[in-house]
């Protein structure tokens, strides 16, 4: 953007000067920043308390104020009561605009280096693109904040995931070892019955066995004493002849 000379005329007032030069670069804002959408207002007066032009920019308020020296500098003092001006105000950032670099002392310079806000000395003619530079500076480190957010909102979420598979992992082995436990239950349950209906199976058997037995050893005897009944009846009484004669020697 072209930009005009601002001259001083011959024989103007000071407190004139002031208010002509306010109003060039409240002029100046309007036309390069207007398409932007740009708030401009302007404040001036014997009581604007330093605030001679608001800007507000991409949600950003700043504080601009104006000097016309042309027969002395900017000196530290100057820049010191401006932060002071940009502090109590709350704005996000301070702009004090000369007429003329040789004007502008180093110390003033570092005084706004120093500041805790953003804080800038120029000249009018490089105002607007300082302005926009600085601007521009804050939203790429919006963007860079905002980028590291969606980044660990990105990494919180994969690690949410990651744990919720984890977490469902650990819960599926819970259960498969649960499922082995009482397929080995059951198994353990099935063999112990099975050893019960052996046990059973045996137990039956044996008597029948035992059975059989008893009546085999029965039939034995009825036979045996069927067989004695049956003996010739002399070799009953001899046989008891003889056991009554052993009984009578003891």
């Amino acid at each position: 953007m072209q930009v005009q000379e601002f001259v001083r005329i011959k024989g103007e007032l000071s407190v004139t000067l002031g208010r002509r030069f306010e109003l060039f670069c409240a002029e100046l804002l309007v036309e390069y920043f207007e398409e932007l959408g740009v708030g401009i207002t302007h404040v001036g007066g014997p009581s604007d308390k330093g605030r001679d032009i608001i800007i507000e920019v991409c949600g950003y308020r700043g504080v601009i104020q104006c000097k016309a020296y042309f027969c002395q500098n900017i000196e530290r003092r100057h820049i010191d009561e401006f932060r002071k001006v940009v502090k109590d105000g709350c704005f996000d950032f301070g702009v004090f605009v000369g007429v003329s670099e040789r004007r502008i002392s180093v110390s003033a310079y570092s005084s706004a280096a120093r500041s805790e806000c953003d804080t800038i000395v120029t000249t009018y003619r490089n105002m607007c693109r300082d302005i926009k530079n600085l601007i521009a500076g804050r939203l790429k480190q919006k963007y860079r904040v905002l980028e590291n957010r969606l980044g660990l909102e990105q990494l919180a979420k994969e690690s949410e995931n990651r744990f919720a598979k984890l977490e469902q992992k650990q819960t599926q082995i819970i259960t498969n070892e649960q499922e082995v436990s009482l397929a080995k239950n059951i198994s353990s349950l099935i063999e112990d019955q099975s050893n019960k209906d052996n046990d059973i199976t045996l137990n039956l058997m044996y008597k029948h066995n035992s059975t059989q037995t008893q009546r085999s050893n029965f039939k034995f005897l009825t036979d045996f004493e069927l067989s004695i009944t049956s003996l010739p009846q002399d070799i009953i009484d001899d046989n008891l002849a003889k056991t009554q004669d052993f009984i009578e020697r003891i």
